[in-house]
C-alpha cells in the first residue's frame, strides 16, 4: 500500500490521538485529516468472525446467493434484527476485494453483526432504538479489536523529504 502524508499542523496546534484518528485542533474547531482504516479493518475482521461462527469455516471468496439468505437467516434468528442478504453479499465482496470498491456499513448494521458474534440476547428492532440506540456491541468488539496486539501493522513510515507526518502502512 502506498504511504500517504497529510499536510503538516501548523506551529502551535496540538496534535491529539483520540480513537486511533488523529485530530489537528485548533481553538474548538477539529479537523479529521485521515480516514480511519481501523473502521475497515475491525468491521473486515467482524464480518470474517460472523461467517465463520455461522458456517464453520473461514470465509474463502466471496458469498454465494444462497450462503448470504443462510447467513440473513442465522443473523435474524439469533438476534432478532435484520440485515439484508443483497448486503451480506457486498459485504463479503468488498472483504475479499480487500476494499478496492467502497462499502459504508453502518453502525447498526455492525452492532447486529458484533451482536451475532458475541451471542447478545435477541430483541426487536424497536426494542434497540428505545434501550440501546448507543449500539454498545459495536463499540464493545472495536474495542476488542483494537487492543489486540498490532500484528496488523508492519511499520510507520516517514518521508523526511516531505517534511510531513507519518501514516500507518498496513498489509
Amino acid at each position: 500500500m502506498k504511504t500517504e502524508y497529510p499536510a503538516a499542523p501548523k506551529k502551535g496546534t496540538e496534535l491529539v490521538r483520540k480513537s486511533c484518528v488523529i485530530l489537528y485542533l485548533k481553538g474548538n474547531a477539529a479537523k479529521k485529516e485521515l480516514m480511519n482504516d481501523l473502521d475497515n479493518q475491525a468491521f473486515s475482521a467482524l464480518f470474517k468472525d460472523a461467517f465463520e461462527k455461522c458456517f464453520g469455516h473461514a470465509l474463502a471468496g466471496p458469498m454465494s446467493e444462497t450462503e448470504s439468505k443462510q447467513f440473513y437467516s442465522k443473523i435474524f434468528d439469533q438476534t432478532g434484527l435484520v440485515i439484508g442478504w443483497k448486503s451480506l453479499k457486498n459485504y463479503s465482496l468488498f472483504i475479499h476485494d480487500g476494499g478496492t470498491k467502497s462499502q459504508n456499513p453502518t453502525i447498526a448494521t455492525m452492532d447486529t453483526l458484533a451482536r451475532y458474534v458475541l451471542d447478545a440476547p435477541y430483541l426487536s428492532e424497536t426494542e434497540r432504538k428505545k434501550n440501546e440506540s448507543h449500539y454498545p456491541f459495536w463499540f464493545e468488539y472495536k474495542e476488542k479489536f483494537l487492543r489486540q496486539p498490532t500484528s496488523r501493522i508492519i511499520s510507520i513510515q516517514h518521508d523526511p523529504s516531505a517534511k510531513q507526518f507519518p501514516m500507518v502502512v498496513k498489509k
